[in-house]
């Protein structure tokens, strides 16, 4: 099964954001963020990984990863039934090492 997700890595130069189709539930991008924190190494580690335009630019994504210098805030996609409507919820934001400690497997 697949689960798509992106990952948009933040610097104070750019902004980066690659897609992969596959394992983008927290313990899968663990493993793709694992030793690839940087969007260069990211996307050498991972040859499943394409960049792409942003977190919005693929609207059948589960998962969305932003990485930031110290931080990693991970979003899952939720239908809403009030709004009617999918909206993101924060699964959790924490330190890149804790994120990769948390959910590695």
């Amino acid at each position: 099964m697949s689960t798509r997700a992106t990952y948009q890595f933040i610097t104070d130069f750019s902004d980066v954001t690659c897609y992969i189709h596959h394992d983008g539930y927290p313990q899968g991008a663990a493993q793709y963020l694992n030793e690839a924190m940087t969007a260069e190494k990211f996307i050498r580690k991972n040859e499943k990984a394409e960049i792409t335009i942003s977190h919005e630019s693929h609207a059948d994504t589960e998962y969305r990863y932003t990485i930031g210098d110290n931080f990693i805030t991970a979003e899952r996609s939720h239908f809403d039934t009030e709004i009617r409507a999918c909206r993101w919820v924060v699964v959790c934001k924490m330190m890149k090492n804790d994120f990769i400690k948390e959910y590695m497997f």
